[in-house]
């Protein structure tokens, strides 16, 4: 059995927020120093950390169903060194082992779906 989960984000909300109440916004609501810190390696980091909230809360979605609720801080998006996504846990009941992420983003939109294998 696979449970899915799709998310969309306006990168420049993101931004917003970004120039509005910088890093505290990130670290206190959504993510980890690794997370700014990779998006702010490049040119268009809001399009980086936008990315990363549509494969949160991808992740989310799919995962919901089948145990409680993650917090968007429980998630964190890493990289491998060919520049694959994917997600790690401080959560023991969240695997990581079993899913697959894919985060995109074009002009004004950061998308990403999450694919959770359930045996």
């Amino acid at each position: 059995m696979i449970s899915t989960g799709i998310d969309i984000v306006k990168i420049d909300r993101i931004h917003k927020m970004c120039l509005q109440y910088h890093s505290d916004w990130w670290f206190r609501h959504i993510g980890s120093k690794q997370e700014w810190d990779y998006a702010h390696t490049k040119k268009k980091y809001s399009e980086s950390l936008a990315g990363f909230f549509a494969a949160k809360e991808s992740y989310i979605k799919a995962v919901s169903e089948h145990i409680k609720k993650p917090a968007l801080q429980d998630i964190e998006i890493f990289h491998s060194p060919e520049g694959r996504p994917y997600i790690s846990s401080n959560r023991s009941d969240l695997i990581s082992n079993h899913l697959q992420v894919s985060i995109s983003h074009e002009q004004e939109y950061a998308i990403a779906i999450v694919l959770f294998f359930i045996h």
